[in-house]
């Protein structure tokens, strides 16, 4: 597992310093430096996941426009928020500029970018739904998303005439490197605060990801973490019927002439009539050790996969894990190998749910495993509610380190190995 806590360095983006440096939980923010106070850059640390490498990418274009005077400064953005105009218009009109300017100079983490992170509530905001849309602008992988957010948003046709205007315009300014001035930005913000909301600038913006204006600094003006404890969720082990047979491997067996190991072959010691290689040493074909798979999300276990890890990995015990079914507050261990027996993959169907949460119950569990320890993941580990934070991480990172974990993306990658 990669070191998580590799800090960025925004002086390099931004061209001036010094800078504070905060972690946060998939949330982003930053300022530049000023005479009185250092410039902030907060982004989520995680090394594992696509998501923490586009929101940092995305900051770093934050700064490299402020930098070159391409978007407001922080007192123009301050001004603009007084004037009644929404966080979310500002923030969502500023983030379309950024992530073009980004992607056009080759920064494809840019595309993992992901415009909001809990389920779109059913009763959507007509405005709220708007400046989502508008915030998908250029990421095509949101592309049906974007029509699920405009069907519950009930645009009418000049509405889409609009939004796709005011879109593209934005998406050219950052791809061209063109200049958003104040005075252009707020006709733009005042334009489409008027045509979809909302009347009141203090709405709050439920499941949004970045959920404060960028010139605002300080902790009390952080948006409170849902898991601010940073808590593993409580994990159930379960042992299913182990009714197939795995292949046997025998204890051990010579690996033939060699010249290190035990005296067997006294005859090839003459030399220089023979080869010199009268030792032998015997290598262990026995069953050891224990691997370890996150199933959450898309991952899944073939009764294939199965037989191929106890067979060719030369493992003991096979485990996987991830949320329960239908909730992210405690997870599930299933036990599918041990002892040469295994599972019938199917049994597993419905055993497991889309979170990880558990990921530090799993791991304390594999490092009890006797032999070589695998984990067999994309390190990317939360707790309840599905949430990451640094305190997470670090566990994670620890008890990989303690327990000599070997760790491999996907079960290919593993097998590619062992093989």
């Amino acid at each position: 597992m990669r070191n998580p806590f590799l800090l960025p360095v925004p002086a390099v983006a931004a061209g001036a310093g010094p800078f504070e440096v905060l972690g946060s939980d998939l949330n982003g923010g930053c300022s530049m430096p000023t005479a009185n106070e250092p410039g902030l850059y907060a982004a989520p640390f995680d090394a594992d996941s696509a998501l923490a490498l586009g929101v940092r990418q995305h900051e770093y274009g934050h700064l490299g426009l402020l930098r070159r005077n391409l978007t407001p400064g922080a007192k123009v953005i301050s001004g603009i928020a007084a004037q009644g105009i929404h966080e979310a218009w500002i923030q969502g009109v500023l983030d379309v500029v950024v992530n073009s300017y980004m992607e056009s100079r080759g920064n494809r983490e840019i595309a993992w970018l992901t415009p909001w992170q809990d389920p779109l509530p059913e009763a959507l905001p007509r405005w709220l739904a708007a400046t989502l849309f508008l915030r998908c602008e250029g990421l095509p992988r949101f592309a049906a998303l974007r029509l699920e957010v405009a069907s519950r948003g009930v645009f009418t046709a000049p509405d889409f005439r609009l939004l796709h205007q005011r879109g593209r315009e934005l998406w050219a300014t950052g791809e061209t490197a063109a200049a958003l001035t104040g005075k252009r930005m707020l006709e733009l913000v005042r334009e489409l605060q008027d045509a979809f909301g909302p009347s009141d600038p203090s709405a709050q913006v439920p499941g949004y990801v970045r959920r404060f204006v960028k010139a605002r600094r300080g902790p009390a003006k952080w948006p409170a973490p849902q898991n601010p404890t940073g808590n593993w969720g409580a994990m159930e082990v379960v042992h299913l019927p182990l009714t197939l047979r795995g292949a046997r491997g025998g204890g051990t067996r010579a690996s033939g002439p060699s010249s290190s190991g035990s005296f067997r072959y006294p005859h090839r010691a003459l030399l220089p009539s023979d080869d010199g290689c009268a030792f032998t040493t015997k290598k262990n074909r026995g069953r050891a050790g224990a691997a370890l798979i996150d199933c959450s999300g898309s991952m899944s276990v073939s009764q294939e996969d199965l037989r191929q890890l106890l067979d060719e990995g030369r493992l003991a015990t096979i485990a996987a894990y991830a949320s329960a079914p239908g909730t992210l507050d405690h997870g599930r261990l299933v036990i599918l190998a041990r002892n040469h027996r295994l599972a019938e993959a199917s049994r597993l169907e419905g055993m497991l749910g889309i979170g990880n949460v558990v990921d530090g119950p799993a791991l304390r569990w594999l490092c009890r495993q006797p032999g070589g320890r695998v984990w067999i993941s994309d390190g990317h580990v939360t707790g309840v509610g599905d949430k990451t934070g640094i305190p997470l991480s670090s566990e994670a990172e620890r008890l990989v380190h303690r327990g000599r974990i070997q760790q491999f993306r996907t079960l290919r990658e593993f097998l590619e190995v062992h093989r």
